[in-house]
Protein backbone atom coordinates (compact mmCIF):
# COMPACT_ATOMS: atom_id res chain seq x y z
CA UNK A 1 0.00 0.00 0.00
CA UNK A 2 1.29 3.41 -0.96
CA UNK A 3 1.23 5.38 2.30
CA UNK A 4 1.47 8.90 0.79
CA UNK A 5 -1.53 8.16 -1.45
CA UNK A 6 -3.55 6.87 1.52
CA UNK A 7 -2.65 9.95 3.56
CA UNK A 8 -3.71 12.24 0.69
CA UNK A 9 -7.01 10.40 0.36
CA UNK A 10 -7.63 10.66 4.10
CA UNK A 11 -6.86 14.39 4.08
CA UNK A 12 -9.20 14.92 1.14
CA UNK A 13 -11.99 13.14 3.02
CA UNK A 14 -11.37 15.36 6.03
CA UNK A 15 -11.28 18.62 4.04
CA UNK A 16 -14.35 18.09 1.84
CA UNK A 17 -16.92 18.37 4.68
CA UNK A 18 -15.21 21.55 5.88
CA UNK A 19 -15.37 23.07 2.41
CA UNK A 20 -19.01 22.05 2.07
CA UNK A 21 -19.89 23.60 5.43
CA UNK A 22 -18.13 26.80 4.37
CA UNK A 23 -19.76 27.02 0.92
CA UNK A 24 -23.31 25.82 1.60
CA UNK A 25 -24.61 28.84 3.60
CA UNK A 26 -23.33 31.17 0.89
CA UNK A 27 -25.08 29.14 -1.80
CA UNK A 28 -28.26 29.06 0.28
CA UNK A 29 -28.32 32.85 0.54
CA UNK A 30 -27.58 33.31 -3.16
CA UNK A 31 -30.29 30.87 -4.24
CA UNK A 32 -33.11 31.95 -1.92
CA UNK A 33 -35.36 32.80 -4.86
CA UNK A 34 -38.37 34.07 -2.91
CA UNK A 35 -36.24 36.31 -0.74
CA UNK A 36 -36.89 34.04 2.25
CA UNK A 37 -34.54 31.60 3.91
CA UNK A 38 -35.77 28.13 4.70
CA UNK A 39 -35.14 26.80 8.21
CA UNK A 40 -32.40 24.59 6.75
CA UNK A 41 -30.67 27.58 5.15
CA UNK A 42 -31.01 29.58 8.37
CA UNK A 43 -29.40 26.75 10.32
CA UNK A 44 -26.50 26.65 7.86
CA UNK A 45 -26.07 30.40 8.20
CA UNK A 46 -25.85 30.16 12.00
CA UNK A 47 -23.28 27.38 11.59
CA UNK A 48 -21.22 29.76 9.47
CA UNK A 49 -21.55 32.47 12.14
CA UNK A 50 -20.41 30.03 14.86
CA UNK A 51 -17.49 28.84 12.72
CA UNK A 52 -16.40 32.40 11.97
CA UNK A 53 -16.63 33.35 15.66
CA UNK A 54 -14.45 30.34 16.54
CA UNK A 55 -11.87 31.39 13.94
CA UNK A 56 -11.84 34.98 15.25
CA UNK A 57 -11.47 33.76 18.83
CA UNK A 58 -8.60 31.47 17.87
CA UNK A 59 -6.69 34.24 16.10
CA UNK A 60 -7.57 37.28 18.22
CA UNK A 61 -8.47 35.81 21.60
CA UNK A 62 -11.98 37.27 21.78
CA UNK A 63 -15.42 37.12 20.15
CA UNK A 64 -16.82 40.02 18.10
CA UNK A 65 -20.27 41.47 17.33
CA UNK A 66 -22.17 41.00 14.07
CA UNK A 67 -20.83 44.16 12.39
CA UNK A 68 -17.23 42.93 12.87
CA UNK A 69 -18.14 39.39 11.74
CA UNK A 70 -19.53 40.70 8.46
CA UNK A 71 -16.06 42.07 7.66
CA UNK A 72 -14.40 38.66 8.11
CA UNK A 73 -13.38 36.43 5.25
CA UNK A 74 -16.11 33.89 5.96
CA UNK A 75 -19.00 36.36 5.92
CA UNK A 76 -17.74 39.39 3.98
CA UNK A 77 -19.20 38.22 0.68
CA UNK A 78 -22.61 37.91 2.35
CA UNK A 79 -22.55 41.37 3.93
CA UNK A 80 -24.58 42.89 1.07
CA UNK A 81 -27.44 40.49 1.89
CA UNK A 82 -27.66 41.83 5.46
CA UNK A 83 -29.59 44.88 6.60
CA UNK A 84 -27.47 45.72 9.64
CA UNK A 85 -29.49 47.54 12.30
CA UNK A 86 -26.62 48.18 14.73
CA UNK A 87 -23.35 46.51 15.71
CA UNK A 88 -25.07 43.40 17.09
CA UNK A 89 -28.38 43.11 15.15
CA UNK A 90 -29.25 42.69 11.52
CA UNK A 91 -31.77 41.20 9.15
CA UNK A 92 -31.18 38.74 6.38
CA UNK A 93 -34.18 37.80 4.25
CA UNK A 94 -36.97 36.76 6.64
CA UNK A 95 -34.74 36.29 9.72
CA UNK A 96 -33.29 38.60 12.37
CA UNK A 97 -29.70 37.77 13.35
CA UNK A 98 -28.13 38.83 16.63
CA UNK A 99 -24.50 38.23 17.57
CA UNK A 100 -23.74 39.66 20.98
CA UNK A 101 -20.32 39.20 22.64
CA UNK A 102 -19.83 39.66 26.37
CA UNK A 103 -18.07 42.89 27.45
CA UNK A 104 -14.79 41.00 27.97
CA UNK A 105 -15.10 39.22 24.59
CA UNK A 106 -14.73 35.77 26.15
CA UNK A 107 -18.33 34.65 25.43
CA UNK A 108 -21.06 35.34 22.89
CA UNK A 109 -24.70 34.60 22.24
CA UNK A 110 -26.10 34.36 18.71
CA UNK A 111 -29.69 33.98 17.59
CA UNK A 112 -31.38 33.69 14.24
CA UNK A 113 -35.12 34.22 14.64
CA UNK A 114 -37.85 34.43 11.99
CA UNK A 115 -39.29 37.94 11.76
CA UNK A 116 -42.82 36.64 11.20
CA UNK A 117 -44.74 33.43 11.49
CA UNK A 118 -43.98 30.25 13.34
CA UNK A 119 -40.74 29.13 11.77
CA UNK A 120 -37.77 27.65 13.57
CA UNK A 121 -35.43 29.89 15.53
CA UNK A 122 -31.79 28.94 16.16
CA UNK A 123 -29.48 29.84 19.04
CA UNK A 124 -25.82 29.21 19.87
CA UNK A 125 -22.94 30.41 22.01
CA UNK A 126 -19.21 29.84 22.27
CA UNK A 127 -19.95 26.17 22.92
CA UNK A 128 -20.86 25.98 19.20
CA UNK A 129 -23.89 23.84 20.06
CA UNK A 130 -26.87 25.06 18.05
CA UNK A 131 -30.32 24.84 19.57
CA UNK A 132 -33.59 25.00 17.64
CA UNK A 133 -36.77 26.45 19.09
CA UNK A 134 -40.31 27.20 18.03
CA UNK A 135 -42.76 29.62 19.59
CA UNK A 136 -45.22 28.07 22.04
CA UNK A 137 -48.85 28.13 20.96
CA UNK A 138 -47.95 29.04 17.42
CA UNK A 139 -49.44 27.02 14.59
CA UNK A 140 -48.21 27.07 11.00
CA UNK A 141 -50.68 28.37 8.47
Amino acid sequence: MNTPRAVKALLALMVLPILFAWAEPRRALRTASSGDLTADHALRLLRLVATTEAEVSDTEGNYVPLAALLKRKGLAELAAKFDTLDTTWGRVANYALSVNPSPDGKHYQASLVPQQGCGSAFFCSESAIIYEGKALGCTER
